[in-house]
């Protein structure tokens, strides 16, 4: 089908708050981003669903929530079937697709469905080595057919946070953060520079990303934790970037015992067979060493007992898989899943791992210079390019709806948000947190929490989410838990979308080849 559509480049950036944009406080530098903001229209409060990458992009993808396009997590489950893409409803409409992407996004998700070229790349590729100079040569020789929708997707910002050499000073952010943005930006530069004058260009981030935030005392995160038997850090900087490495290369064992832990439950009582025991063990082994290893590259003094905490919970692993005990261990891989990632995102709700900004440029389709406050969602994104662009499409199943309106109109009504964290794991009876976000107002609760807080906040009043409300506020924990709960018993039963154990262990392999796992 012949189209007369631009060209559409949309930049992803992982771990990108909307605050580092828009925010009065920034340190970072990124006058390139900020001619694109002048040359756009431009979305400050932007909504992702979960904070974890693989979600957070099938949403972006899809247009529907985790529940209804089943990638809920990194491992054992890819896109469902009836999901309509963003690269084939391009392609469909005469549009040659191309991706650029990495992390967990490994083309086994099913993200990769609908693009000509989905390259995955290592994770130690980043734009100022080899990998970058390459998409810039592509983009200035016309090897992207037009027209051409090209997705990018930037890992720069994401722990271990990655400077660029050039950047890496005080002048260009207080942060490794902020100094990785700033070198990011003069990337961006790079890339409209390249491209075709009349390329639409959107750029927006994945989720958001803890830079020090630490949550008040009787909420929801300090409630797992202790439940959990964890020790709580500080959400600072000062991390060592080899010990984070190590920390992470463990997981791709704790995600494949995730995998043999749901397998066996419900088979001969939940227990492990001997054969599948012995290896399971013997990786565990693996696990604790890399946890003792991490510890000595730390120099713990202080944070012994944090370590120590972790030893033992490897070890209550361990014995619970040497026993059979199926139950145990998932309990025991939670609190190890949860540890990792407590203080990056995934963990929580909160509105610097959930909100991001996005612009959007376009002549004629988006006016210059304009900001609209309106609360949007990801999951709108789809939509909105679908009418804006006059895509062709018989997709349904969305559950975003057009903001196209909202530019035309100078804004509109705030949309609901419906929020999720499973704390890096997918056994969500063991870690689940809920909630809704309306009309400057936020709910957070653990739907198999009994005994957890609940948490209620009025953003326009208390925009750090300091003062819990719910207390003396349960007529509001009720309506807007009542709506949480409708949004969520409307998700469809995912059961086509599950991995088999060979593309379980093919994704794990590919995530720990990359540094991801």
């Amino acid at each position: 089908m012949p189209v007369q559509g631009p060209n559409l480049i949309i930049l992803v950036v992982d771990c990108l708050r909307s605050d580092r944009l828009f925010g009065p406080d920034r340190t970072c530098r990124t006058p390139q981003i900020d001619r694109l903001v002048q040359r756009g229209t431009s979305f400050p409060s932007v909504f992702v669903e979960n904070s974890m990458t693989a979600p957070s992009f099938a949403s972006l993808f899809t247009g529907r929530y985790a529940g209804n396009h089943g990638v809920k997590g990194m491992i054992g489950v890819r896109l469902v079937d009836g999901a309509a893409t963003l690269a084939e409803i391009f392609a469909a409409n005469g549009y040659h697709t191309y991706a650029e992407v990495t992390g967990p996004l490994t083309p086994l998700l099913g993200l990769c469905r609908g693009f000509t070229h989905y390259g995955f790349r290592s994770q130690r590729e980043f734009f100022f080595t080899a990998w970058g100079r390459d998409l810039l040569t592509r983009l200035r020789s016309g090897w992207f057919k037009p027209p051409f929708l090209l997705v990018v997707h930037f890992w720069e910002l994401h722990v271990p946070r990655q400077v660029a050499p050039a950047f890496d000073h005080p002048s260009f952010g207080a942060t490794p953060y902020d100094r990785s943005l700033s070198g990011l930006d003069s990337f961006v530069g790079e890339i409209l520079a390249a491209a075709e004058p009349r390329t639409a260009v959107i750029l927006t981030g994945d989720h958001g990303e803890c830079l020090g935030e630490r949550p008040a005392e009787g909420t929801l995160l300090p409630y797992f934790l202790k439940k959990l038997g964890l020790a709580e850090r500080d959400g600072s900087e000062d991390v060592s970037i080899e010990a984070v490495t190590d920390l992470m290369a463990t997981s791709s064992d704790l995600h494949r015992f995730a995998e043999d832990l749901s397998a066996s439950a419900g088979n001969d009582g939940g227990s492990l067979g001997p054969t599948k025991r012995t290896l399971m063990m013997l990786g565990l082994l693996r696990v604790g060493l890399a946890r003792y290893r991490i510890q000595l590259k730390k120099g713990l003094t202080s944070g012994f007992l944090s370590g120590l905490r972790d030893k033992v919970n490897d070890l209550a692993l361990f014995f619970a898989v040497a026993r059979g005990k199926t139950e145990k261990a998932q309990v025991a891989l939670v609190r190890s899943s949860l540890n990792e990632h407590k203080y990056q995102h995934g963990y929580h709700i909160y509105e610097y791992l959930q909100k991001v900004p996005l612009v959007l440029v376009g002549d004629g389709l988006f006016p210059p210079g304009k900001r609209v406050d309106t609360v949007v969602r990801h999951i709108d994104l789809l939509p909105t390019l679908i009418e804006a662009l006059g895509l062709e499409t018989t997709a349904s199943g969305f559950d975003g709806a057009s903001f196209h309106g909202c530019v035309a109109n100078h804004g509109g009504p705030d949309r609901p948000v419906y929020l999720e964290a499973r704390g890096g794991a997918q056994v969500e009876r063991i870690f689940l947190i809920r909630g809704v976000r309306r009309n400057g107002l936020k709910l957070a609760y653990a739907p198999y929490e009994v005994q957890a807080p609940v948490e209620l906040y009025d953003l326009t009043r208390d925009p750090l989410e300091q003062n819990n409300l719910a207390p003396e506020r349960p007529d509001l924990v009720e309506e807007l838990r009542s709506e949480a709960e409708v949004l969520s018993q409307g998700f469809g039963v995912c059961t086509d979308n599950l991995l088999s154990a060979a593309d379980n262990l093919e994704m794990a392999r590919k995530l720990k080849d990359l540094g991801y796992l």
